[in-house]
């Protein structure tokens, strides 16, 4: 039996360096996903490959982040991750393009507003086809390419504090389908993370609380809500979720696995 199977090379700052890693974000053109490929590039990342569906925005964000990190190849790639034949094709060209995968962030994900009592098989399977389904198939991916090249590869999934906590109806109205959605992958971290664990493979996950991006209520009376509902009195920022999201990519978190990391201002334990 193997007693110690850790690396202990790095034991300071050069263990959350990713210097020789090729990395793999779903969602990563705006938002959270655009907060953590900056956050990869920033700790040294060799290649970033973003995955997402604004074609535009990928190609003018693939430019903007070549010229502030030439070190750091870029690259974008057009992917509805629910389509799990597509899934596989692009995982391919990733492995074709930029070689082995090192880590990967599935971040992509849908929010809709629709009461339970409103809900249809087809609104409540376009949220469940994105934000589970989807975020299996590129975790799937991404693990395939790391056993078959044999990689000690990191995996890390978005959930949410809405899978901790429900979303007040008084605040944020008709999102049960995203809270369940999210629970799922928050627990599939968990699962996987057991299952892959003989290959090497770490799996975890991170639950953001309220963060600004392009996508969260941005009017004043939420704001307030937001300040309200959390002990720091304030909203997150992407870069305060590249942060953790650097540290379980990177060899610091080489003892880490099968967690849920929450990144809320405090607001569950409220």
């Amino acid at each position: 039996m193997t007693i110690i199977n850790g690396s202990d090379k790095n034991t300071s700052h050069e263990a959350f360096r990713l210097e020789g890693k090729t990395c793999v974000v779903t969602g990563g053109v705006r938002g959270i996903g655009s907060g953590i490929v900056r956050g990869f590039a920033q700790a040294g990342a060799s290649k970033i490959a973003m995955i997402d569906i604004r074609d535009e925005l990928g190609t003018e964000t693939v430019e903007s982040l070549s010229k502030e990190f030439p070190s750091t190849t870029f690259k974008y790639y057009h992917l509805d991750i629910s389509d799990y034949d597509e899934v596989q094709t692009i995982y391919d060209s990733i492995d074709d393009g930029l070689g082995p995968i090192h880590v990967q962030v599935s971040c992509a994900g849908i929010a809709e507003y629709k009461p339970a009592l409103d809900h249809t098989p087809e609104t409540w399977r376009k949220v469940m086809n994105v934000n589970v389904d989807g975020t299996f198939y590129t975790a799937q991916a991404a693990a395939r390419n790391m056993v078959k090249h044999k990689i000690a590869g990191s995996i890390i999934l978005i959930g949410s504090i809405s899978a901790h906590v429900i979303n007040r109806p008084d605040a944020q109205p008709g999102l049960i389908h995203y809270c369940i959605s999210k629970g799922a992958v928050v627990h599939m971290a968990k699962a996987l993370g057991v299952e892959w664990a003989q290959y090497n493979i770490r799996v975890n996950s991170l639950s953001p609380g309220n963060i600004v991006t392009p996508i969260a209520p941005s009017d004043k009376d939420s704001l307030a809500y937001f300040a309200h509902a959390t002990p720091m009195a304030r909203m997150g920022t992407p870069a305060e979720i590249a942060r953790p999201a650097v540290y379980l990519a990177s060899d610091a978190s080489s003892f880490q696995t099968c967690t849920d990391v929450l990144i809320d201002g405090g607001l569950v334990a409220w």
